[in-house]
């Protein structure tokens, strides 16, 4: 457990300093703004599905509670940040956003895979098809948000 433990802190670290490198590509508010409102998402999604409609249940240890906070709150939001930053860019070809896209999306649930495997999570009247759903509502708010925060700070810029 603290084998696992360290290598998610590491993965968190690793993901946190990488939005840096995203500073030539797009400004410090945008990644901040992104940051806190897709943090907000994934917390607030799990929240209800957790504590409201008791179809995912949580391991009773903290160290789980806190790897699980960790991964919601700085692991990814980063990953969904590099994404948005990949299919707003205009250097990018549309098949190229597709398989940026489709990497993202299968990493989401293999997170959720190795979640359940590892008996952090326990999914109760939940399938599948449930996570795939879950997962594009919170990529279609974080794209919505983004453009609109993007052409919010352009105006901003224009004054």
């Amino acid at each position: 457990m603290v084998a696992i433990i360290v290598v998610l802190v590491c993965l968190n670290v690793l993901a946190l300093f990488s939005i840096f490198l995203l500073r030539k590509y797009t400004s410090i508010f945008e990644i901040t703004g992104n940051i806190f409102f897709i943090s907000t998402v994934f917390h607030i999604g799990f929240s209800i599905l957790t504590l409201n409609t008791k179809r995912i249940v949580l391991s009773e240890t903290p160290t789980v509670f806190w790897i699980l906070e960790l991964n919601r709150i700085i692991f990814i939001p980063c990953l969904l940040i590099w994404v948005l930053v990949f299919i707003f860019h205009p250097k990018f070809r549309a098949i190229q956003k597709l398989i940026i896209f489709i990497w993202w999306f299968v990493l989401m649930v293999g997170l959720e895979k190795i979640y359940r495997f590892l008996h952090f999570i326990e999914f109760r009247n939940w399938n599948e098809g449930y996570s795939l759903i879950k997962i594009g509502v919170i990529f279609a708010l974080c794209l919505i948000f983004m453009r609109w925060f993007r052409g919010l700070i352009k105006k901003e810029e224009m004054r």
